[in-house]
């Protein structure tokens, strides 16, 4: 093992252990606060049976005694964890030797150059606090020192996708960046081969013939799914109006020059507007960085007040927009107030938003949220 990998992983133990500590403590006072207490003050909660209420309320007890039971297991990680024993046993005398100060420092010069000109891996990370930022470069080096030093092929295994170390294309990963392939091959003469966790132990049991449990793989891709942040969206009605921009010809077709009793059906031409809240929720325990929001510009739909260039989502946390949509009819006054009724317009059918955001190690995700008969569904298709 690279000995920035182990660095790296020791480096980051305790924080993402309190971390989770944090998210357990934080939910179950979400529910004392927000589903518990509500509902035992009467005076407080809509009519509820008391059979229904205390069944509810043992649930929720449940749910509570069942998270504090986890949070105090997973706590005891801080000074008696079995999984870094498990990693500790199981790479003894094989992890790679540290680069001397002066080499890291030489290293960091180099790394400065690439990162300027977008040279993987490493560039993603450049907004990374202090020497952070050259991670992934060290421990590329050091995957290339292994591979000289053992005259071997390396396969990598690895869950980060940046763009810095994986080509995409269309969204599906293909594999390694063809110039990384092509540096490693001129400096060590041998190939390097990159998969994700579940990807290795299907490739490493077909392979090497051992039967691989199919729990395993399926626990490791589950831990891949839930090991990052998730952001979906609601688009939340709150008003809508019509305006009148003029009357239309057409009453002059209808009319004549006869006058025009008062209360007879003029045809207006109207402006209907709605006005919703945009509410993103991150339903994970994990953080979202960076978040970009874009739409297809073909539907009219904007939003009031935008994201803040630097932004972050904190994990069961919310963020809400104001959007807005308008539209143009030639009517009268009862079309056009049966249309703006409607609490997802028809002519938002077909609206697709897309939410980009990152986790803390750069890692990108991406949540569709399309709008298709006043039903909006949310697809994470990265």
């Amino acid at each position: 093992m690279a000995h920035q990998a182990i660095e790296e992983y020791l480096g980051r133990r305790l924080d993402v252990i309190s971390e989770q500590g944090k998210t357990y403590s934080d939910f179950i006072s979400d529910l004392q606060n927000v589903i518990e207490q509500p509902l035992t003050n009467s005076r407080r909660h809509p009519y509820i049976s008391h059979e229904l209420l205390d069944e509810f309320l043992k649930s929720v007890s449940s749910v509570k005694a069942e998270l504090t039971d986890r949070n105090q297991k997973y706590s005891k990680r801080l000074t008696d964890d079995e999984i870094l024993s498990r990693i500790i046993n199981l790479f003894e005398e094989k992890v790679g030797e540290p680069f001397s100060d002066t080499k890291l420092i030489d290293h960091y010069k180099e790394a400065d150059k690439r990162y300027k000109d977008k040279i993987p891996p490493g560039f993603e990370d450049i907004k990374k606090e202090g020497n952070r930022k050259y991670g992934d470069y060290i421990l590329w080096l050091q995957i290339i020192d292994i591979s000289l030093a053992s005259g071997k092929n390396i396969v990598f295994v690895s869950d980060d996708e940046k763009k810095d170390w994986i080509l995409s294309h269309k969204g599906k990963k293909i594999g390694l960046l063809p110039e990384l392939r092509k540096e490693f091959n001129i400096l060590t003469g041998k190939k390097i081969h990159i998969y994700n966790a579940s990807q290795f132990l299907d490739f490493a049991g077909k392979t090497l013939g051992t039967q691989v449990p199919e729990e395993a793989i399926k626990d490791v891709k589950s831990f891949q799914t839930e090991s990052r942040p998730i952001l979906e969206a609601d688009l939340i009605w709150e008003s809508s109006g019509r305006s009148n921009q003029g009357f239309s010809q057409k009453n002059r077709e209808r009319f004549g020059d006869e006058p025009i009793m008062a209360g007879s059906p003029l045809i207006v031409f109207w402006k209907l507007d709605w006005y919703f809240k945009f509410t993103l929720h991150n339903n994970s325990s994990f953080p979202a960085y960076n978040i970009k929001i874009e739409h297809n510009s073909d539907v009219l739909f904007s939003f009031s007040n935008g994201l803040p260039t630097i932004n972050n989502l904190a994990p069961f946390a919310n963020l809400e927009l104001e959007a807005r949509t308008h539209f143009f009819i030639e009517g009268d006054n009862t079309g056009a107030d049966n249309l703006i009724h409607e609490r997802i317009p028809k002519h938002l059918n077909g609206l697709q938003i897309k939410i980009s955001y990152k986790d803390e190690s750069r890692k990108e995700y991406v949540t569709l949220v399309e709008i298709n008969n006043g039903e909006i569904t949310n697809e994470q298709i990265k």
